[in-house]
């Protein structure tokens, strides 16, 4: 009788430990998968916004779902002279 009690509760936790571990591992595996492709994503926004400020001095726009800009490439404003040092603002 006793022999059975403690099989059935070692096959008890055996299953429970199982189910665990399957779901340890699908909860890390998911969470792999997300990061992934978070970081697909992000490459592939830095390369279309390269695309577009490559494209000559054209301004595009860039946009989320409630803000929105305009950028245009640096290499295609005026420069600034190396020998005038750029304006500082002082917050006194």
């Amino acid at each position: 009788m006793k022999s059975n009690v403690t099989k059935t509760i070692l096959i008890a936790w055996s299953i429970v430990s199982l189910i665990y571990i399957i779901y340890i591992t699908w909860t890390d595996f998911k969470a792999k998968e997300e990061a992934q492709a978070y970081q697909a994503g992000a490459i592939n926004a830095i390369d279309q916004i390269i695309k577009q400020s490559s494209g000559g001095c054209q301004t595009f726009t860039v946009h989320d779902e409630s803000n929105q800009v305009q950028l245009v490439n640096a290499q295609c404003l005026p420069q600034q002279s190396q020998t005038q040092a750029p304006e500082q603002s002082v917050k006194k």
